[in-house]
């Protein structure tokens, strides 16, 4: 966001459009793409609800033990 306009003022053969579909453009799709891959996707893996564990059955005991 810097170097590019700073060159065009400085007089480099670089058209605003040029600058925005072959650099801003392409730049902030990746940033999407990456924001979600590397961001989104690492958290909802890290933090995706688990299964609910099954309760095994509770077996009562059939005698009591003697003191």
């Amino acid at each position: 966001m810097f170097i590019i306009p700073t060159g065009m003022i400085l007089g480099a053969k670089v058209t605003f459009a040029d600058w925005w579909l072959w650099n801003q453009i392409p730049v902030t799709l990746g940033n999407i793409v990456g924001g979600f891959v590397f961001t989104g996707l690492a958290i909802y893996l890290t933090y995706k609800p688990r299964p609910a564990a099954r309760a095994a059955p509770m077996s009562l005991p059939t005698q009591v033990p003697a003191e």
